[in-house]
């Protein structure tokens, strides 16, 4: 069966909060880690719980998320869903990582605007 992921989402980075998070991604794969679907929910208010039910009810075999309390994370690891947390990053990034196996938790990605810091303080200190 191809994996099928969610993904908590603000904006076009990944939700700092799944508990604050109003909108998820849902995406499923073929067996080469290409989507073959995407769809965007929006929440009328804020639950980890209402996303629990969302992956549940689509079959979901991934969350993705920043912060997660642990009661949600051990109800998701219960229910088989594996829980990837303390994730950061531009969707689409953690998206291609997912897809090639290499997304762990506590990965970071810098966005364009960190990554000009990043390369600008190692000029100044080099």
């Amino acid at each position: 069966m191809n994996p099928k992921l969610l993904i908590a989402i603000r904006d076009n980075d990944v939700a700092a909060r799944l508990d604050q998070c109003l909108e998820v991604l849902i995406v499923q794969l073929d067996g080469k880690g290409r989507p073959l679907s995407r769809k965007n929910l929006v929440l009328a208010k804020p639950s980890d719980k209402e996303i629990c039910r969302i992956a549940q009810a689509e079959g979901v075999g991934a969350v993705i998320c920043g912060a997660v309390d642990e009661e949600i994370s051990l109800y998701l690891t219960w229910k088989s869903v594996q829980v990837i947390d303390d994730v950061i990053g531009p969707v689409e990034e953690v998206l291609r990582l997912f897809a090639q196996g290499r997304l762990v938790r506590s990965t970071i990605i810098p966005d364009e605007t960190a990554k000009r810091m990043i390369q600008n303080v190692s000029n100044e200190t080099f």
